[in-house]
């Protein structure tokens, strides 16, 4: 009886060997990401209670994407390109709020707290 086994691991030996040496070949900077994230909370200024429901906007002059904040107060934006972002947030019953000149870089993630005081106060 002729077997067939070696046969069969010449070729799995071969894919091995190439991915192997493929991974040694490929410079890190390849593997580099290319966008940025953006995480925080929204609160209120007078008590620091989390804000739900607020709607979070980031625009900036390659891209804008609307959140809303969870009932913890957290929003994520993921996969934002690199630039300069205006942060803005709108909630029922709070005055809007803003932040400018907020710098997403790639492979980072950046933390805001957005602050907003009763609407009126």
């Amino acid at each position: 009886m002729i077997s067939l086994l070696p046969r069969v691991l010449t070729p799995i030996r071969a894919l091995i060997a190439g991915l192997a040496l493929f991974a040694l070949l490929t410079p890190a900077w390849s593997l580099a990401g290319t966008t940025g994230t953006l995480s925080g909370v929204a609160v209120d200024s007078a008590t620091n209670a989390p804000i739900s429901g607020a709607k979070v906007t980031v625009s900036g002059p390659s891209d804008v994407e609307i959140a809303v904040t969870d009932k913890s107060g957290h929003f994520t934006f993921a996969s934002l390109p690199p630039d300069t972002y205006r942060v803005s947030m709108d909630a029922p019953g709070y005055a809007a709020t803003a932040l400018n000149g907020v710098e997403i870089s790639a492979d980072n993630v950046l933390v805001v707290t957005l602050s907003a005081g009763k609407a009126g106060s």
